[in-house]
């Protein structure tokens, strides 16, 4: 039974703002800087999961006495009297130091999942603090709520969800000693997630690799006026674009890739080193498409350790180049 419209509504803000943003240029900077902003030009070695706790506990030591050092030890930050160190940054940790491959601990995530749930969480905060005081004490626990669900989908919107920052945007409205900071949280959210984020890039980078990705796992052009080839398009979207005929077979699923596009029928998810293949009634949100798109890369580079940074334009070459020939072609037969 096909869904409701409301229910089948999509938005992916990265269709508008990536054709803007600019391709890797890391692969350009010397090895050691570039080793350590998460650029490799050879297949990462691989480490065991007590190899792995081991770094995670270091990570985590660091990146949260830095944050804590550094506030502590600056009078002007002491001159707003802030906690020691704000709570969400624990759980942050754990993310940027230990499941350091995941979606969610990627750069784009940590600061600006913190930030934009700063901001909402001060925003509804100040709302909420027009009622007289004991009003407002006594709503607290309405304005934490409120906040925690509106961050959540300000970062859904924005593909910047990172759990922690859940909790910063709970402290602005619960907690008397965050609330006190006032617009003031923004500065110290920025500065505690760029520390994070530069001993997690040190640390993280010595045994294992660190970001996946700075802003997202798809390719990115170097033409403004392009937009990125990544994607998976339904059934429904790709026959607008292109008329094909198998008798008797099911509906087939078209995937965009950095590599081109490619179709398949249905029951299984193939993943290559040059297509993601799902089936046409899977629907997939941003968090899993990423998922996907990161094994993509790491069993591309593991098979060829130089592709991984070919220029973006000759990607889109290659890209339109499959797209073309498989306009004439007949679809491959599927996998069942």
């Amino acid at each position: 039974m096909p869904l409701p419209a409301f229910q089948s509504l999509n938005f992916d803000i990265d269709k508008y703002i990536n054709p803007f943003i600019p391709a890797s240029r890391l692969c350009r900077l010397p090895k050691p800087v570039s080793r350590f902003l998460g650029y490799r030009d050879e297949p990462r070695q691989r480490i065991g999961n007590i190899v792995n706790w081991l770094w995670s506990f270091v990570g985590a030591f660091c990146g949260t006495a830095l944050i804590a050092g550094v506030c502590k030890s600056s009078a002007t930050i002491q001159s707003h009297a802030p906690p020691v160190i704000i709570g969400s940054f624990g759980a942050a940790a754990i993310l940027e130091y230990h499941t350091i491959e995941s979606p969610l601990a990627q750069p784009r995530n940590l600061i600006l999942g913190h930030f934009l749930a700063a901001l909402v969480g001060i925003s509804i905060t100040k709302l909420f603090a027009l009622l007289p005081d004991a009003r407002f004490e006594d709503l607290r626990w309405l304005a934490g709520a409120l906040a925690v669900g509106t961050s959540s989908v300000v970062m859904g919107a924005t593909q910047t969800v990172h759990p922690p920052a859940g909790a910063t945007a709970l402290l602005a409205a619960t907690s008397p000693e965050i609330t006190a900071l006032g617009w003031y949280l923004l500065a110290l959210v920025l500065l505690g997630s760029t520390l994070m984020l530069v001993s997690a890039c040190i640390i993280n980078n010595i045994h294992r690799r660190f970001p996946i990705y700075w802003w997202t796992p798809v390719a990115l052009s170097d033409n403004h006026n392009r937009r990125a080839t990544s994607g998976i398009e339904t059934v429904s979207q790709a026959e607008k674009e292109e008329q094909f005929s198998d008798a008797g077979s099911r509906r087939a699923s078209r995937v965009n890739t950095r590599e081109g596009v490619h179709f398949e029928r249905e029951h299984e998810i193939t993943i290559t080193a040059k297509h993601i293949i799902i089936p046409d009634w899977l629907v997939v949100n941003d968090w899993e498409r990423n998922v996907l798109e990161i094994l993509r890369e790491r069993l591309k580079v593991e098979l060829d350790p130089n592709s991984e940074w070919t220029e973006p334009s000759s990607r889109h070459s290659e890209a339109t180049a499959v797209s073309n020939d498989e306009e004439k072609a007949e679809p491959p037969v599927g996998i069942l």
